[in-house]
Formats: structure tokens, sequence, C-alpha cells
């Protein structure tokens, strides 16, 4: 392997925190200490990031809904305060923890939660999406939220897809009711119209295959005169 000295590596430093684009830049965090109430960004990220955070950073997790964070300065860190703790809250942070941040723009930063087996946390992508959860079943469902996308440099809003639901409370109860007799959970996307009889739980439209009766036209009788 080629030995690097450290005017090659002065050169490679200089040039990844000049020359590329900001988006090629992350940093990472293990869940340490006082993580719940505040996260401190590396010095080194600080010192060399070219762009300015804006008092107000936008978190977009795996599950792509978004919380605005204050960050603080304090000498020569800043720091993740406020709105901090519900990121953590809404996701479990776990300690040791390992959390990436990847710069996109606009104080913005897609993150990604990796549990203590080294995998992607399975939860961290249905934030926000539960509507009920029993010991033989989870509901989820699609809400609508503000989503930011960052694309050619530049910043639009968007909505995520919202699934109107009609009926639910009864079609939770027929489905609560069928899991109960068995002893594997189900996992159901409550993205259909319960109220509609001739509509499954999983969204399916049930054919009808009976014969369609025709209606006769019977003409009517003159009365004698």
């Amino acid at each position: 392997m080629r030995q690097t000295g450290e005017s090659c590596r002065a050169l490679e430093r200089h040039i990844y925190w000049t020359e590329f684009a900001p988006n090629r830049h992350q940093f990472f965090k293990l869940m340490m200490g006082n993580f719940r109430n505040e996260l401190r960004i590396p010095t080194k990220f600080v010192n060399h990031f070219s762009e300015k955070l804006l008092g107000i950073v936008r978190l977009i997790g795996p599950s792509r809904h978004v919380w605005d964070v204050k960050d603080e300065e304090t000498d020569d860190d800043v720091v993740f305060q406020i709105g901090w703790e519900k990121f953590v809250q809404d996701h479990s942070l776990a300690e040791r923890d390992f959390v990436v941040f990847q710069y996109i723009g606009f104080s913005s930063f897609n993150v990604s939660i990796f549990d203590q087996t080294g995998c992607e946390r399975e939860g961290a992508f249905f934030v926000k999406k539960h509507i009920l959860c029993t010991r033989n079943a989870c509901f989820l469902e699609d809400e609508e939220e503000e989503i930011l996308q960052i694309t050619d440099g530049e910043e639009m809003k968007g909505k995520a897809k919202k699934q109107k639901l009609k009926g639910r409370d009864a079609a939770i109860g027929k489905v609560r009711e069928r899991n109960l007799r068995s002893k594997t959970p189900m996992l159901v996307r409550t993205s259909f119209k319960a109220n509609n009889s001739n509509t499954d739980v999983s969204g399916a439209r049930k054919e009808d295959l009976r014969p369609k009766k025709r209606s006769k036209s019977v003409p009517h009788q003159l009365k004698a005169s």
C-alpha cells in the first residue's frame, strides 16, 4: 500500500473541505453521556465546514419526516439543543446507537440511525406512522406532513402522500378480532376505504361472482273501458 506523507494528507484535507460540494460532507455521533438533552457537532466538522448553519437545523429522519432543531454556539462547539430531545424521543435513541448526519444543503441533514447490531434501526422508518398498536396487530397510516427535498441545489417543500380513511374504527375492529385468533401478529397498512362492503381489509376489491339479475320490463295493462 502506498504510504502518504503529511504534506499529501494536508492537501487531501484541503481539497476535501474546500473543493468538494458541501453535500458530500457528513459526520457520525455515538450516543453516549448526555446525548438525550444535547448533541455536540464534531469540532473538526465545525472548523472546516464551508457553509454556515442558520440557527435552525432541519433533521430529516429515515421516515422522511422533518424535525427542526436549534443549534447553539458555545466557545468552539456547535450544539444541537432545542428540538433535539424530541428527535431522540421519537426515534427511541439509546446509548451506543450510531447516528450518521449527511449534509444536503440549506442547513439540513439526512439522518441514518444504526443500533448496537451495526444495522439500521427498522422502527426509525415508521416514526409518526403508527395509529394503533396492540399485542397482536400494528396499524400504520401515511400522514400528510412537510417533506424537505434538495434537488440540484434548490430547496423544495412538498407534502407526503396522505391516505384518507373511512370507517376506520369498524375495520380495525374486524382485523383485531381476526388477529386475536392467531398467534402471529399482523402488520396492516390502513390505506383502504373500510366502509365499502366490497373491499377487504387489505384494500383489494372483491369481485362479485354471483350472476346479476336482469330487470324485466312489464308493459302496463290497459284498463277495459
